[in-house]
């Protein structure tokens, strides 16, 4: 049983985002199962780490962090470079929020500093967040494909420290949902 409360644990971390790389099929499965064992009362455990979407398992990930920072990398980004994170920490921040720019599609895009329109300044696949800054406020799950516009422009207008670097920080996989829906998430 201790390999299935680790599994559990870890998917709950993935939120929904096996459902776009072709594992739907059987994340599916796992969600009847764990449907399942919640209507008859067993391993009850289970549902406690499935998310309902990407930011209900980033909560759930900053909830288990243990690091002054923290950043989320969907499952099809990565760092922009081997070194990014020396870059960003060879020198000491006094910052709440760090970020930089973002490679799409082998282009960069040029992170904006924090302002008030209707539209994300940069992407949180390429910001690192002081983690008592997200246990103070935490993404509101209720914006299923926006909570991280949200939240920095909420963390703007409470005038927390953002400190923007001149290089970027991640590569960004533009088949995710919130790309592919753009839409629905800016209608969100």
């Amino acid at each position: 049983m201790d390999w299935l409360a680790w599994l559990a644990s870890w998917l709950g971390c993935l939120g929904w985002l096996g459902c776009l790389d072709g594992l739907a099929g059987w994340l599916a499965w796992l969600a009847w199962l764990a449907g399942w064992f919640r209507r008859f009362g067993c391993l009850g455990w289970l549902g406690g780490w499935l998310a309902c979407c990407i930011y209900d398992a980033m909560n759930k990930g900053v909830a288990m962090a243990t690091g002054e920072w923290c950043i989320f990398l969907n499952a099809g980004d990565t760092f922009a470079a081997d070194d990014v994170l020396n870059r960003i920490f060879q020198v000491p921040r006094e910052a709440d929020v760090i970020y930089g720019d973002v490679v799409k599609n082998g282009t960069v895009k040029a992170a904006e500093p924090p302002h008030n329109s209707h539209r994300m300044y940069f992407c949180h696949q390429s910001c690192l967040t002081r983690t008592a800054c997200l246990r103070t406020f935490p993404y509101d799950t209720s914006h299923r494909m926006s909570a991280d516009f949200k939240l920095y422009k909420l963390l703007w207008k409470k005038h927390y420290r953002f400190l923007q670097l001149p290089f970027a920080i991640a590569n960004f996989d533009t088949t995710g949902v919130s790309n592919t829906n753009r839409s629905r998430g800016l209608y969100d």
